[in-house]
């Protein structure tokens, strides 16, 4: 799952904090057998993104091992033997909860228990610079032959340093997560996220959880005073390679306030950061 390497904080959570939208909005119920439900965070930001409007290929199969929690197969082997399609890939827009629709149509001649399990990673189509998504709730439904259905897993965003998923764009099921992300996906696959996320934070402990994890760095996600400056610097240095054009995002708004917002609003999640990876048995420090 390689990927160019992560700048420390991305725009997006600069201007997540500016708009005070760390906890704005309520995420829908997911369809039956889809999942708690959760809580979904938006960020607002003016980034437009094209998107290509061809229906995607089908995604390219895995043997790869995933905790699939409901019984049933795995959409990707049923993908695989042809008795599967899937027809689209659908965000809703924002870093985690029930912000995707995933379609899937039997084509066979028999019943399908498709599972859309956990660790499986959607990824945007060539040329979006979006955050992938990987699934942290599984999903799943008996899908008669020749019928479509809609699911709705629970994801969570996995690449801090670029956009979250915008409503439209077009995703496919690309991988498999590896190594500490897949297990701390098992880990979470196995827990009542309906129950466990606390409603005070709308669930972004964890999300920075799964930041930390793929960025190797729990300091900054944690909240570390030094590490936060020596990530955050001047905003028109290089550590969050703004631009002039990103900047415009941020015009008219004081500095120093925003450095002082984002301390503070990195420290009020390190408790729960912490725990989520101590409970799920991921050290960052080995």
């Amino acid at each position: 799952m390689g990927r160019r390497r992560h700048r420390p904080l991305s725009l997006a959570i600069v201007a997540l904090v500016v708009a005070s939208a760390a906890c704005a909005g309520i995420g829908e119920s997911p369809a039956t057998g889809s999942g708690p439900s959760m809580v979904s965070t938006t960020v607002s930001t003016t980034v437009s993104t094209t998107v290509a409007t061809t229906k995607p290929p089908a995604p390219e199969a895995s043997s790869t091992s995933v905790a699939t929690g409901p019984a049933g197969e795995s959409i990707q082997d049923l993908v695989a033997d042809g008795s599967l399609e899937v027809d689209a890939v659908s965000p809703e827009g924002g870093i985690s909860g029930t912000i995707v629709e995933v379609m899937l149509t039997n084509r066979s001649d028999e019943d399908l228990d498709a599972v859309i399990p956990c660790g499986l990673v959607f990824e945007p189509v060539p040329g979006v610079q979006e955050q992938r998504m990987m699934v942290i709730q599984p999903a799943a439904a008996r899908v008669r032959p020749g019928a479509s259905v809609t699911l709705r897993p629970f994801v969570a965003c996995i690449d801090s340093n670029e956009e979250p998923a915008s409503a439209g764009a077009v995703y496919l099921p690309a991988s498999v997560a590896d190594g500490d992300l897949l297990t701390f996906a098992q880990c979470l696959c196995r827990r009542d996220l309906g129950s466990e996320l606390d409603p005070m934070t709308g669930g972004m402990d964890l999300q920075f959880a799964i930041w930390a994890v793929v960025d190797g760095d729990l300091q900054t996600w944690s909240g570390d005073p030094g590490d936060l400056a020596g990530a955050l610097g001047d905003l028109t240095g290089e550590s969050l390679d703004i631009d002039a054009e990103d900047l415009k995002e941020l015009q008219g708004t004081n500095l120093d306030q925003i450095m002082a917002a984002m301390q503070t609003f990195m420290e009020q999640f390190g408790p729960g950061v912490r725990r989520w990876l101590d409970e799920c048995g991921i050290d960052l420090a080995k």
